[in-house]
């Protein structure tokens, strides 16, 4: 019995070390931390990730613009760009786009990267691919993709 009661406070002591361990990282980081918070609510700090634009038709044209270079310089086939019901979500209006395209598998992947790591920030949703069947290979484009693409754009005040 002493043993495993020696093996338990060796765990809690462990976990003890680690959550201190937390705490002195945050204490040493408060002033980047504290930065940090305040950029949050600086509407100047937000720009980078909305979408530009004083109207949900202008915030759209951005966004469909972007996509279709994407798409090119991808090398893929643009089938259609659709757009999808804005909406507002915490002071943000929501702007989405469903996108079709073909492309091979690299390309895909360059679009997918560029929306999501580039400005304004791109969330990718409802993806769908699917490859062309064994009788369309040495095609230039053999997946058929769609997804849905959503951004946000600072809603004007009110």
């Amino acid at each position: 019995p002493m043993g495993a009661l020696r093996a338990r406070l060796a765990e809690d002591i462990q976990g003890y070390r680690d959550v201190l361990a937390v705490q002195g990282e945050i204490a040493r980081r408060r002033v980047e931390l504290g930065e940090a918070a305040k950029s949050l609510g600086d509407p100047r700090a937000m720009q980078d990730v909305l979408l530009a634009g004083n109207s949900d038709a202008t915030a759209m044209a951005g966004l469909h613009q972007r996509t279709r270079e994407l798409v090119a310089a991808a090398k893929a086939n643009l089938i259609s760009i659709q757009q999808l019901p804005p909406g507002e979500e915490g002071g943000q209006r929501r702007i989405a786009l469903r996108v079709q395209f073909a492309s091979d598998l690299p390309g895909f992947q360059r679009i997918v990267y560029a929306l999501e790591s580039g400005r304004p920030a791109v969330i990718v949703t409802n993806l769908y691919l699917r490859a062309r069947s064994a009788r369309a290979t040495g095609v230039a484009n053999p997946l058929d993709v769609q997804m849905d693409l959503i951004a946000y754009r600072q809603d004007a005040p009110s």
